[in-house]
């Protein structure tokens, strides 16, 4: 099977759901994918599938969220990242992670886990998610 890494298109949002449902088992977590689609966030350039034989086995995105008190207004966050149960831990996630933190690069700002290119360590702030992103896990 070969991997072939694309933007998202369209007609894959069934088939997206289904894989980030599988991948979390926990149907919530695509509705969440949907939420972040349908806001202002959403980002079409930076959705990416992975996909084997016709089927989609992998899943990112990067959307934009808010920055209270910085010297920007919003930053790039990548979430979620899945995996078809049976195709986890072969190289998916990281495939379509990669093509996102490559397409990301264009932005004038961006932030991830990790420096892109146009970094400034001068932003400060408080990210603001939209309403729609759960909390974090209880501790």
């Amino acid at each position: 099977m070969a991997l072939v890494v694309r933007r998202e298109r369209p007609e894959d949002e069934r088939e997206i759901s289904e894989v980030v449902a599988a991948a979390f088992d926990d149907a919530s977590v695509a509705e969440f994918t949907d939420s972040i689609r349908a806001s202002a966030g959403y980002v079409p350039e930076l959705t990416f599938v992975g996909e084997e034989d016709g089927r989609v086995a992998g899943y990112t995105m990067l959307s934009y969220v808010g920055l209270d008190g910085g010297s920007i207004d919003r930053l790039l966050i990548l979430t979620p990242v899945a995996v078809r149960p049976d195709r986890q831990r072969q190289g998916v996630g990281t495939a379509v992670v990669r093509a996102a933190v490559a397409a990301a690069r264009i932005p004038d700002q961006a932030w991830l886990a990790l420096p892109l290119s146009a970094y400034d360590p001068d932003i400060r702030g408080r990210v603001v998610y939209p309403p729609f992103f759960p909390g974090p896990p209880d501790a």
